[in-house]
């Protein structure tokens, strides 16, 4: 990690002496990043005021720093690739984001305008250093799809089937429990002790957010591309299997300590207890599954003579 720090703090040096050996490359690209910053300045803010007033999107925040941590782990891979404008490409990226751009529909324009900055981004890397460095610098990029806020509406659609599994499974293990928790669809009662399964309790803010830190660490990951998928996969049962349990605890909170005291300090903390177990859990299974990777593809030993 101090090295990573050190390369970043050594990174304005290192770019004025190369804008000293070619001006006119660092004048293109002084005038296309201040042009960016002009097209999207006032969004990029709107996105932050909005991701600062809204509890389920607080992991967008963390995104672009997560994504220039991956531009500097893989920096130096990306400066082996020689650096050949691609105008062709470039351009029709740049060209796709402008149409983007005007198409801005959905909560604050976010959706669509978020979208075209990705796109944006990924033209003027093509434009200014070529198609390779674009394809070595795609996974930086194209992480910053975490940064976007989902609409209410295609947050709603997904949200709702999960508040309804997460209420009957949570009823299910509790009358295993021998709790007698009684549910009628998202509404869950134990004697004077009631309960709804609300959007914001659905699972769904986990979701996202862990879909970021799984997509983070499964990048570094030295594994097979079906141990990707499979750890991808994994995120939304696992996501229910971690607020079932947030809901079933509460329950016992509720039956040994009252109401007042599940839903007081336990519901609001419960929330960050369960998201740091499950990403504990994603970088278990990595570890565990570069063990084995590295296991199957080591030559075997030779014994001695």
């Amino acid at each position: 990690m101090s090295t990573l720090l050190a390369e970043a703090s050594a990174l304005p040096g290192q770019w004025i002496a190369t804008s000293r050996r070619d001006p006119a490359r660092a004048a293109l690209t002084l005038a296309l990043v201040a042009a960016l910053a002009w097209v999207y300045g006032a969004m990029v803010l709107g996105m932050a005021r909005y991701a600062t007033t809204n509890p389920l999107w607080y992991h967008c925040l963390a995104v672009p720093f997560a994504a220039g941590w991956i531009w500097l782990r893989k920096r130096d891979e990306i400066a082996r690739a020689p650096a050949k404008p691609w105008w062709g490409g470039g351009l029709a990226l740049l060209t796709l984001a402008f149409l983007l751009r005007l198409a801005e529909v959905g909560e604050g324009g976010f959706l669509f305008g978020g979208a075209s900055l990705i796109l944006a981004i990924a033209g003027l890397v093509g434009v200014l250093g070529g198609r390779e460095r674009l394809w070595r610098s795609a996974f930086a990029i194209v992480f910053l799809v975490f940064a976007i806020p989902v609409p209410k509406a295609v947050f709603g659609f997904f949200a709702f089937p999960m508040q309804n599994l997460s209420a009957a499974w949570t009823a299910a293990v509790c009358n295993l429990m021998g709790l007698p928790v009684v549910r009628e669809g998202v509404l869950m009662g134990l004697g004077s002790f009631q309960v709804t399964v609300a959007t914001a309790c659905s699972g769904m803010n986990s979701v996202f957010a862990l879909f970021m830190c799984g997509t983070w660490i499964i990048g570094f990951a030295r594994v097979a591309w079906y141990h990707r998928v499979w750890m991808l996969a994994s995120i939304v049962p696992v996501v229910i299997v971690g607020n079932v349990l947030r809901l079933v605890v509460m329950f016992v909170v509720a039956l040994f300590f009252g109401g007042d005291a599940a839903l007081g300090f336990f519901h609001e903390g419960s929330d960050l207890l369960i998201f740091l177990l499950l990403a504990s859990f994603l970088l278990w299974a990595k570890l565990k599954l570069e063990s084995r990777h590295h296991s199957a593809v080591s030559p075997a030993t030779p014994e001695a003579a």
